[in-house]
């Protein structure tokens, strides 16, 4: 039994850095999938903070006039840089995307080493608790117990990040304008709200633009982040009862282009037609998926389906909303990468569909004791290991569940073949 509970602890400090770094590899490629809005938002500030302060101290025209030219600088630079952002999107997209995928799979080859050594933890925690005390065996057993609160605080703590970071959002403004109302203190021997109201609009204006500048893009960043940590919150807590909404509200769509004089392309053809397949199916890949969780409640493939089902729906909200089901050509092709996105998460579905559904023809797949065992060599081992446990004569005995035991293995050992 205590071989039993340090292999448990040492497995569980093994897991805990892959658990970190899936969690901390999809947080970034979450945050990724939201560079375009932060690369707006931090050149739209910078700009407007470098011209307005160049204009307001080496121009000597009147103040109101240093406004006007203030705001049409502003707008005219800021247009030239989304023009230019735009000449080099196509470029910007591969790299942009390649380093997201890279991302995705740190996630998935993290998170599963992280699920392979947990389940084993599992296993074997699940045979030493069998008809004892969890709690007893919580406190041997810290590690693992450590786990699985990390591993809770991290859903739930991405679960608030929504209001999380509306509160940060709310701080980082009242920060700033207590430095403003500090600087305008010492400048002027007035308070923010006094100065606001002298009476000196060119001034006002110009205070107010730099106070703007530098407040929306973050407090429109933190909020952006948060939404969109909420929303993984959401796949990693959704269970089966929230999938008819989803699956409903997408079988019932298909994708069409709207009748223009641009002719759509063959790459965009077939992603329309790889798109409605989508739709047309996902009723059928629901069912498929509930079946073989009901095999084996699989973390990963929960929360791979549960990414997959938020993205298509996302995606086909999105058209029905915008464009009625009916898109422009051009609209459509920014949006190729998510069809292949969700074409790839298809295919890693039934992929690992595949894997658990060939675990289960396992004969040990249904035992309570030898789960996970693929070999008569690892039969005979769990065997010896548990014999140990549960023999009437160990200190940790039990006559019940070692006659138990010893049926599952008679019934198993003629099964196997090495």
């Amino acid at each position: 039994m205590i071989g039993k509970i340090l292999k448990i602890n040492i497995l569980s400090l093994l897991a805990l850095p892959f658990l970190l770094l899936a969690t901390l590899s999809e947080l970034l490629a979450r945050a990724l999938e939201k560079l375009p809005l932060i690369v707006r938002m931090i050149c739209i500030s910078i700009i407007t903070l470098t011209i307005a302060d160049t204009l307001r101290n080496n121009t000597g025209l009147d103040a109101s006039l240093e406004v006007v030219i203030l705001i049409s600088v502003c707008a005219v630079i800021i247009l030239i840089a989304i023009w230019v952002l735009s000449v080099f999107s196509s470029l910007l997209n591969v790299i942009w995307h390649c380093i997201i995928v890279l991302f995705n799979k740190i996630y998935d080859i993290s998170y599963r080493l992280f699920l392979s050594l947990n389940e084993a933890c599992e296993t074997d925690y699940s045979l030493l608790t069998m008809n004892r005390s969890h709690i007893l065996f919580s406190v041997f057993c810290i590690c693992y117990t450590l786990l699985h609160g990390i591993d809770w605080l991290i859903i739930h703590l991405l679960w608030l990040s929504h209001a999380l970071s509306i509160v940060a959002g709310i701080s980082f403004a009242a920060l700033v304008l207590q430095e403003a109302s500090n600087r305008m203190v010492n400048d002027c021997g007035l308070t923010l709200s006094a100065y606001l109201q002298s009476g000196d609009t060119a001034s006002v204006l110009y205070e107010s633009i730099l106070l703007l500048s530098v407040i929306l893009p973050v407090v429109i960043i933190l909020l952006s982040l948060g939404r969109e940590w909420h929303d993984w919150a959401i796949e990693l807590r959704m269970d089966s009862m929230s999938y008819d909404e989803y699956v409903d509200s997408i079988q019932d769509s298909e994708v069409s282009f709207l009748d223009n004089i641009e002719e759509p392309d063959e790459e965009a053809l077939e992603m329309q037609e790889i798109l409605n397949d989508h739709t047309e199916t996902i009723d059928r890949l629901c069912d498929e998926i509930e079946d073989t969780l009901t095999l084996k409640n699989d973390t990963l493939l929960r929360n791979r389906w549960n990414e997959y089902l938020c993205d298509l729906y996302e995606l086909i909200d999105e058209i029905e909303n915008v464009y009625h089901n009916e898109i422009p050509h051009k609209e459509f092709k920014a949006m190729l990468y998510r069809v292949r996105r969700l074409e790839l998460q298809r295919n890693d579905l039934f992929d690992q569909m595949d894997e658990i559904l060939a675990l289960a023809e396992n004969p040990a797949f249904q035992s309570s004791f030898f789960n996970g065992c693929n070999s008569r060599t690892q039969l005979d081992k769990r065997y010896r290991e548990l014999c140990k446990i549960y023999h009437p004569d160990a200190a940790t005995g039990d006559q019940e569940l070692f006659i138990e035991m010893q049926q599952e293995y008679k019934e198993l050992k003629g099964q196997f073949t090495d």
